[in-house]
């Protein structure tokens, strides 16, 4: 996997601004997906996803309004699953890559999903797979690499 700049991972973030999440899902623990545009399934995967599959998984989460936190990562399976379906179907109006963390701030107009990477040395905080079948993948750390998402392991 390359090692490219910064400002790759911020183009292709930009690439989902204006398209609405599907089958946003609490995964295990507190883990979330998210799928963009088309459905489309990969070659050498049984299962159908977005051609944009976002998933979250070494970090945590809070889901923000103007007004209250709706959930964090550490609430109840309940809260936590209530919260993350409501992202279904709203347009994302923005992504703010945070640096150098590679956290993210998601503004869905109503709410906004932020993503605090927790660990330095140990996990990825996330994974955007791209219709290209290429896969992005932050963490750990500071670090980033990008690659063949059917080479990554």
């Amino acid at each position: 996997m390359s090692e490219p700049g910064v400002a790759a991972l911020v183009e292709v973030l930009d690439s989902l601004v204006g398209l609405a999440p599907w089958r946003v899902r609490l995964g295990h623990g507190n883990f979330v997906t998210a799928d963009f545009g088309r459905v489309v399934v990969p070659p050498g995967e049984s299962g159908e996803r977005g051609e944009w599959h976002l998933w979250i998984y070494g970090a945590a989460w809070r889901i923000d309004s103007a007004r209250d936190v709706v959930a964090g990562s550490e609430d109840t399976r309940e809260v936590m699953s209530a919260a993350v379906g409501g992202l279904e179907g709203e347009r994302l109006l923005g992504v703010r890559l945070r640096t150098p963390s590679l956290g993210l701030d998601l503004d869905f107009g109503g709410v906004v999903l932020r993503v605090f990477p927790v660990t330095t040395r140990v996990e990825d905080h996330w994974m955007l797979f791209t219709p290209s079948g290429e896969v992005f993948v932050a963490g750990p750390g500071s670090r980033w690499r990008s690659g063949d998402a059917s080479r990554i392991g």
